[in-house]
């Protein structure tokens, strides 16, 4: 059993300054390439600021909208592709680019530069009950 700890011991140490040598050198890249970020808001929206589909609203219904948009160079979100809009045909997706027309967005960056034409899935959940919108975004 000695024998055996001892051999992985040597094995571990013989890998280490390798392993270590590859650590090294990728740190050096990143530093050397710049930063990456992800996406986030200029101007936030807020719930506050959201108008209901009115039929939803007085019927307290709640709704779900998925969103791919694009960001311009100049943070503004491009027409939005709609991914899910649950239920369907009820004006959430609607209100949800409405909602959104007049934030803006910092496009994610590599090495630095922003990236052109960068994607962003936001995530807008109404609620009937409490009246209020939650949402979230990811960037690609």
């Amino acid at each position: 059993m000695r024998a055996s700890i001892l051999l992985a011991a040597v094995a571990f140490t013989s890998q280490a300054p390798a392993d270590l040598a590859l650590a090294q050198d990728a740190a050096n890249r990143s530093e050397a390439i710049g930063p990456s970020t992800h996406a986030h808001w200029i101007n936030a929206p807020h719930s506050n600021e959201m108008v209901w589909p009115g039929f939803a609203f007085m019927a307290h219904m709640s709704g779900h909208v998925q969103l791919d948009c694009v960001i311009d160079s100049k943070g503004k979100l491009k027409p939005c592709a709609v991914i899910e809009d649950t239920p369907a045909g009820q004006g959430f997706a609607q209100a949800a680019i409405a909602f959104l027309a007049p934030t803006k967005m910092r496009p994610p960056t590599v090495d630095g530069a922003p990236v052109p034409d960068a994607h962003v899935q936001i995530t807008l959940d109404f609620d009937g009950a409490q009246g209020g919108v939650r949402f979230m975004w990811r960037s690609q």
